[in-house]
């Protein structure tokens, strides 16, 4: 079964939010009410999790859901990136740059 790269990000933020709190497998089905087999899936990328699971993924691991689907990695290089044009642009450009970051940082990150 072919998962949508959003569901491997997925898995990767499952994972990474699961060991950060030294939960086994089973200990996070046990609080989601899912079978470890599940987690498991979901954990390997092999599963499309249901709308409910997801839900219930993010309240036991105290997460809002788009914190699930944020690729660290990608944002890593997008900022890299932006860094690089940045040093490369005119003042008139950084200004607008910064500006720009300054709004996004107001905006509420929860918005689910």
């Amino acid at each position: 079964m072919d998962v949508p790269e959003e569901f491997a990000t997925l898995a990767r933020n499952v994972r990474r939010l699961r060991r950060s709190k030294d939960w086994s497998q089973q200990e996070l089905a046990d609080r989601c009410q899912i079978d470890r087999t599940t987690v498991l899936k979901i954990e390997r990328g092999d599963h499309a999790p249901s709308t409910a699971t997801i839900l219930l993924l993010a309240q036991a691991l105290n997460q809002p859901i788009w914190v699930l689907f944020f690729d660290t990695e990608r944002r890593t290089s997008a900022t890299r990136l932006i860094r690089a044009l940045f040093e490369c642009a005119s003042a008139p450009i950084r200004r607008a740059i910064v500006m720009f970051a300054r709004r996004l940082a107001k905006t509420p990150a929860t918005s689910t």
